[in-house]
C-alpha cells in the first residue's frame, strides 16, 4: 500500500541554514549535537562549550555575516 508520505518528496533544504550546518561540521564537528536544515523552523544545536566560537565563525564567514541567532 502506497501512502501519500511515501510519494512526497523530502522538503528541501533551507540553504542559509545548510550552508551554515556545513561551514561548522568543516570548521567545528565537535560543536554540532544535532542539526535539521528542511522545513518551517530549521535549526543547529550547538554544545555549550562550542557556541561562542560557532559564533564568531557564522559572523566572521565572507559568505554567511550571521549578524544574529535566535533560541539561543
Amino acid at each position: 500500500m502506497t501512502t501519500v508520505s511515501d510519494t512526497q518528496a523530502a522538503p528541501p533544504d533551507e540553504p542559509v541554514t545548510a550552508r551554515a550546518l556545513e561551514r561548522l561540521r568543516e570548521e567545528q564537528a565537535d560543536a554540532v549535537v544535532d542539526a535539521l536544515t528542511t522545513g518551517p523552523h530549521p535549526f543547529i544545536e550547538l554544545t555549550a562549550d562550542g557556541l561562542h566560537d560557532a559564533c564568531l565563525l557564522l559572523r566572521d564567514d565572507d559568505e554567511l555575516q550571521y549578524d544574529c541567532c535566535h533560541l539561543i
